[in-house]
């Protein structure tokens, strides 16, 4: 999963013991293994137009960020066009 964010101008770090990515040190997505999928989480996701409407909001406590889940590796070319577009 980490190679699909690192084909865009990101810098990698570790928080919170996940891959984190920043843009001009801000950080901006952050990587979440389950046990079934993983998540693209977008911290500030919901500032992100989404025409697709593929972000999704994980919980009902989540305030600002927004998430892509994949539940198999047939789904990751479908996200990186939409990493793409956001």
């Amino acid at each position: 999963m980490s190679d699909l964010v690192l084909e865009f101008d990101v810098q990698e770090d570790f928080k919170w013991y996940q891959p984190c990515y920043k843009i001009d040190g801000k950080n901006i997505i952050i990587l979440g293994p389950f046990k079934d999928f993983c998540v693209l989480s977008f911290f500030k996701g919901v500032l992100l137009k989404d025409p697709k409407n593929l972000l999704k909001q994980m919980d009902e406590n989540s305030q600002s960020s927004r998430v892509v889940k994949i539940t198999s590796l047939e789904q990751i070319p479908k996200y990186k066009t939409v990493i793409e577009i956001l």
